[in-house]
């Protein structure tokens, strides 16, 4: 569902295909806890969800986490947002987020309801800045021309403002198929804190 085989292929759309039939095979039903939650993954029993705590208490940027972190790893919402202390951004999570509706569930939605889904979504952060945990969310509300940041793209840009740590650590980057195409700027980001690279795949 990461979208990469639709980026590489010049023939067709295979994303869209393997969506329909997911759809298809799950006659678009959603779960029982995403109206709760406005999640389409469930809340993991994931211990950092307990323990360590993000602290979204600033209002100005507005973070969007993303389902997959939300739901099953909410230990990067927390290492993200030590990240973005260390170059100076306290954030507010954006209220009332959910589900980018990336997922095959939401295909049964015409275009212009999944906008509306979308903007109305964005209009919590009252014209404010709008940063996304995850790509494939990024991605999804950009596809709709609306002006979601990737969280990758922001230490890039602050490179400088990075601190370094007291011991360099030998780091090996796994971005996902989601986030392959960053995998440059994700190395440039950790060796820029001191870390030694170990694996190279571009």
């Amino acid at each position: 569902m990461c979208g990469t085989c639709s980026r590489v292929c010049d023939s067709t759309d295979p994303l869209t295909v393997m969506k329909s039939l997911m759809y298809l095979r799950r006659k678009g039903e959603f779960p029982d806890h995403f109206e709760r939650t406005g999640y389409i993954h469930p809340m993991e029993d994931c211990p950092s969800r307990y323990e360590l705590d993000p602290s979204w208490d600033f209002e100005g940027v507005h973070i969007k986490p993303g389902c997959v972190i939300k739901a099953k790893a909410p230990f990067l919402e927390y290492a993200s947002a030590v990240a973005l202390r260390s170059i100076g951004l306290r954030c507010l999570e954006l209220e009332g987020n959910g589900c980018c509706i990336r997922p095959a569930q939401f295909m049964a939605m015409s275009v212009e309801d999944k906008v509306s889904y979308k903007r109305d979504m964005l209009a919590n952060a009252s014209g404010n800045r709008v940063l996304d945990l995850c790509h494939g969310c990024s991605e999804e509300m950009n596809s709709s021309s609306l002006d979601v940041e990737n969280v990758i793209h922001l230490l890039h840009e602050n490179l400088d403002r990075l601190p370094r740590l007291d011991k360099s650590l030998s780091v090996a980057i796994e971005p996902g198929c989601q986030a392959e195409h960053l995998l440059s700027e994700m190395r440039e980001v950790v060796e820029a804190i001191g870390c030694t690279v170990i694996n190279y795949r571009i």
